[in-house]
């Protein structure tokens, strides 16, 4: 059936209005202050096929995980096998799910006896069992270690629960009493789902409202066509690391082939590093909903989100890389940690070919908090979760935003006055972090400091942190420098520990405190173009320190609190924040190569304040890549060896002039 114009906006607004609703029943219902504040949820139609086709203001991250796992649910039972008042609920990150704590809940919907689509939701739980309180362990090495695994199973039939499949799953977390009350908001979701939907065929018949939901998967693939033609034709490359693998490990990397012909796209992720004993894989799903989400935002944010988006663009993930790790791989930061660094892979390939339309890296860094124990308020054993959120990445003509969560997550801050009130620790300051953000003509957003201190005696408390972002900060885009990293600080009377790397079962007694210093996002254009009256403003608001502002922005402001115009331009003039090298090798290392080498001479390193191994960035003045720098005493001082991976990315051939900045010095 064909609609009218008319009848097809109004149900492409219906459609996607009844997901709002469902996630309200899930905000208002839930237990939980990940789910009830956090919003870490989201809700969607599909059709009968298991299509995702209507999906409102939900987790980026579960866009294309929840078509994945609905499609698992469709073939592991059949279509046929599907009858009203079923229920199904999983969460294996292998058949379309993110991470174990995310809990799939799928309803077939019915009308005249016949099955026209399903409604589904998904729910981040505080904990599903497995090492560690939050069940984000660094540790891991299997998916076992990371909690209870829920194959695709009917938790309802004939609108009847099965308690004892809900009793065995309570029985294998910390805080069992979350589980029925969390459930039981995702069920009463998909029945005013199923409602709904049922009052709009009840209304417009069946016939057209299939074709609504058909139609507007149609709709998204049209404009996602439609913005990707936009896109000069042409291959773009960029790469990024994860920090490490846990302890003592190196970077992990990720590289991304992005080739635009036409109203296609084709990212292709071969070259990236293979799947790790760490946490940080990134199932197949979660990658497909990373990057599909990443260009999404780019290229059409205003088209729904549906499977019709998908399909103008593929995904090659070599099996067995980090990308796409083989079972049972742990997987439960790929879908909070990976999912970031593969968003700004693609925004730094992009870049390179729309510059209007992307923005310098956001913080990047989940860093997924668990603080679990005994809450002697209650009785009850307790969990809570928490994602700690930074600055965004700046844009061509505005600054980032600050404190807020990644696109990835799109959730939203739970108040420290909710975990005060619910939980054995207090807070004892939040804040903007001072010179946090990367600087550059639009600087990025700020990273925030938050420190929490345990306070009641027999909560006897265990603390977990999947740091990221330590190591290698956000990157900024065209001359715009990277953030600050993020820094995770453990103090108890004399003691301090600092926190660079995943690590669970931290002990966390009354009195000891735990600081998270997130990071900034990343700047665009270069710094010494801002209008130095925007970094006063900094200044003025406690954003920027004097000496930041000197040593970066180039802006020299008095005792009084004033900015000197004239000795600010001439600081300008004089004072460099990159030094320039020239390329006279191109290290073969294979296709893509293990090296991540730069090789640059004995005068240069000084002039950098760095030594060998330490981390630096060179740039073309339009996208950064970092290296591990190597003193060749046979180089002059301004000369400059890379890999070839580095100067593919780059454009880069010998005799190029590019630019070069090291991370030992002050702002980046």
């Amino acid at each position: 059936m064909k609609l009218d114009l008319v009848t097809q906006e109004v149900f492409k607004n219906v459609l996607i209005n009844i997901t709002r609703e469902m996630g309200g029943i899930m905000a208002r219902t839930s237990y939980s202050s990940i789910l009830n504040e956090g919003k870490d949820f989201s809700c969607a139609i599909f059709d009968a096929n298991g299509d995702l086709s209507a999906e409102a203001e939900f987790v980026l991250v579960h866009l294309a995980c929840m078509h994945f796992a609905v499609k698992s649910c469709v073939e592991t039972f059949g279509r046929e096998n599907f009858e009203p008042g079923d229920i199904v609920m999983h969460n294996d990150p292998y058949l379309g799910g993110s991470h174990l704590p995310d809990i799939n809940m799928i309803r077939p919907l019915f009308a005249d006896g016949k099955l026209i689509g399903y409604v589904a939701n998904r729910a981040h739980y505080p904990d599903v069992g497995g090492l560690a309180p939050g069940s984000f362990a660094g540790e891991a090495e299997e998916i076992f270690h990371e909690g209870v695994i829920i194959p695709p199973l009917k938790l309802y039939r004939n609108d009847k629960l099965d308690d004892q499949l809900l009793k065995f799953f309570a029985a294998n977390v910390r805080a069992p009493k979350r589980i029925y009350a969390d459930s039981a908001a995702q069920v009463a979701s998909l029945r005013i789902g199923e409602e709904r939907m049922l009052e709009m065929i009840s209304k417009h018949g069946v016939e057209k409202v299939v074709a609504g939901i058909d139609y507007l998967i149609n709709y998204g693939e049209e404009i996602m066509r439609n913005r990707i033609s936009r896109v000069p034709d042409g291959t773009y490359r960029y790469f990024d690391y994860m920090d490490d693998a846990g302890e003592d490990t190196q970077p992990v990397r990720i590289v991304l082939t992005m080739t635009v012909k036409k109203d296609e796209i084709v990212f292709d992720f071969t070259g990236t590093d293979p799947q790790v004993l760490c946490p940080i894989n990134s199932p197949l799903a979660v990658t497909c909903s990373a990057t599909y989400g990443a260009a999404k935002c780019i290229l059409a944010p205003d088209a729904p989100l549906n499977a019709g988006m998908f399909r103008p663009m593929k995904v090659i993930a070599p099996e067995g890389c980090l990308l796409n790790p083989t079972y049972p791989h742990p997987v439960a930061a790929g879908n909070t940690n990976t999912s970031q660094r593969i968003f700004g892979i693609v925004m730094g390939a992009i870049a390179q070919a729309t510059p209007e339309l992307v923005e310098a890296c956001e913080y990047g860094a989940n860093s997924d908090i668990g603080i679990g124990g005994h809450n002697p308020r209650s009785g009850d054993p307790f969990v809570l979760y928490m994602m700690p959120v930074g600055g965004m990445g700046a844009r061509c003509n505005k600054d980032g935003n600050s404190a807020i969560i990644n696109s990835m997550g799109n959730c939203s801050n739970q108040p420290a006055e909710v975990w005060e009130a619910m939980y054995p620790f207090r807070v004892n300051r939040w804040e903007f972090r001072q010179d946090s953000a990367g600087a550059g003509k639009w600087c990025g957003g700020y990273g925030y400091s938050v420190e929490y201190e345990s306070v009641e005696h027999g909560s006897d408390p265990l603390l977990s942190i999947f740091t990221e972002r330590v190591k290698i900060p956000p990157f900024g885009l065209f001359n715009g420098l990277s953030s600050s990293s993020g820094h995770y600080e453990w103090k108890c009377k004399e003691e301090i520990r600092h926190y660079d790397t995943k690590i669970s079962r931290i002990n966390f007694p009354v009195g000891a405190t735990f600081t998270t210093h997130t990071c900034g996002g990343g700047g665009y254009g270069h710094p010494y173009e801002r209008n130095p009256e925007l970094v006063l403003e900094d200044f003025n608001n406690g954003l920027v320190s004097r000496e930041f502002a000197l040593d970066i922005y180039g802006v020299v402001i008095n005792e009084n609190g004033k900015s000197d115009l004239e000795a600010t331009e001439k600081r300008r003039r004089t004072v460099k924040l990159f030094e320039e090298a020239t390329l006279v090798g191109i290290i073969d290392t294979g296709e893509y190569g293990p090296d991540r080498t730069i090789f640059i001479g004995a005068g240069l390193a000084e002039r950098l304040n760095s030594r060998a191994g330490d981390l630096v960035e060179v740039n073309n003045e339009k996208i950064p890549l970092r290296g591990w720098i190597e003193i060749d005493n046979q180089l002059a001082e301004d000369e400059i060896n890379l890999p070839g991976l580095f100067a593919e990315v780059l454009g880069l051939k010998k005799g190029s002039i590019l630019n070069i900045r090291s991370f030992s010095k002050k702002g980046v």
